[in-house]
């Protein structure tokens, strides 16, 4: 996570945190010449702010605010891609490839550090436990939760992934406790009130997946997975980023599940393979 997301998703920050934060994502090269008591002076705030609105964003202090703004601007420079437009009209093939290799890296690398290791197991369990898993998808997410459902029935748990309106909405009315709503949506906008009302009252349990930023809601039975937020949501050539970031995080998702019956689920493998491919191949 980039030191701009850290500061914009802190939410419990001081009016004076504020102040320092936009200071140092607006003055960075300012920042990384300057020492603590420059920054007190400039943003006439004491060093002991400074320290707490480090400790808030998750840092130990102000040297290591200044090298993580170092370490951004060491990657900027040597492998940058824009998420929006990684590749041009003169890039050859191998120009193209090698731009895309390095935005997947660091997509993956972005929403790894988004990543709540506490409560992605809690999901699995979630997942794990439900009679009825529902996934929620539009557009090319709707390729990832066709890909989940493929996963999950390799290891014999049934997934829904309704892609009509009218039936997802349908499936919505129908839900209850013994469902579990998977929501893929990198704008948040799929969230809407209509669905959101439905899963709350009905007491549905939802795994929101969407991009850094959106915001979260302190609401039971509601759980958010972020992944990284570097792909505007209309000046862009395609989905690059933010479809290999959604892929990532369901996959994360199963790999947790699996891991919970292991060694069940791989008897399952071994005895559906009989029964799925029944070529007699040779090996040579």
């Amino acid at each position: 996570m980039t030191l701009d997301k850290k500061i914009t998703l802190c939410e419990n920050l001081t009016p004076v945190e504020v102040r320092i934060g936009n200071y140092i994502m607006n003055h960075k090269e300012t920042i990384l010449n300057c020492t603590i008591q420059d920054l007190e002076k400039e943003v006439f705030v004491s060093k002991s702010a400074i320290h707490r609105f480090c400790k808030k964003i998750g840092l130990n202090g102000f040297n290591d605010l200044k090298i993580e703004l170092a370490k951004e601007e060491k990657m900027e420079e040597e492998n940058w891609v824009d998420a929006n437009v990684p590749f041009y009209e003169k890039d050859h093939a191998k120009e193209i490839a090698n731009k895309l290799m390095d935005l997947y890296k660091s997509t993956i690398q972005d929403t790894y550090k988004c990543l709540d290791a506490k409560r992605i197991d809690e999901i699995a369990k979630i997942v794990n436990s439900a009679i009825y898993v529902d996934i929620y998808a539009v557009g090319h997410n709707e390729n990832i939760a066709q890909n989940f459902k493929q996963k999950m029935l390799n290891i014999g748990k049934i997934v829904n992934c309704p892609s009509a309106y009218y039936e997802q909405s349908l499936i919505t009315l129908a839900s209850n406790s013994d469902h579990v709503a998977i929501v893929l949506s990198y704008s948040g906008a799929m969230w809407s009130n209509q669905l959101r009302s439905q899963f709350l009252k009905k007491n549905v349990p939802v795994i929101l997946i969407t991009r850094a930023g959106v915001k979260e809601e302190s609401v039971d039975n509601v759980y958010h997975l972020f992944i990284s937020d570097s792909e505007n949501l209309q000046n862009r050539i395609s989905q690059f980023s933010s479809h290999i970031a959604m892929q990532y995080m369901m996959d994360v998702v199963f790999g947790c599940i699996y891991n919970m019956d292991r060694e069940k689920n791989i008897e399952y493998l071994k005895e559906s393979i009989g029964f799925m491919d029944d070529r007699d191949i040779q090996d040579e």
